[in-house]
């Protein structure tokens, strides 16, 4: 049985694939048309295979991409 390492996604820890380097590597929605990493960087789904797994980060269902405010 393949191990897990926790990552906090939508601000709930979740387990995921111990082998996961990338966003990709998560199962995500196919819904989800970007990510919001902790440092409040703006992933869109394009992008998600080249960007290593960040340690939390939030999904992002609307087609438009929001950061966080300051």
């Amino acid at each position: 049985m393949a191990s897990k390492k926790p990552l906090i996604i939508n601000g709930e820890v979740q387990e995921v694939p111990s082998d996961a380097k990338t966003i990709a590597d998560v199962a995500l929605p196919s819904d989800v048309t970007s990510v919001i990493t902790r440092d409040g960087e703006i992933v869109p789904r394009s992008r998600f295979a080249q960007v290593p797994l960040p340690q939390g980060f939030d999904a992002n269902l609307s087609q438009t991409n929001k950061g966080r405010g300051a």
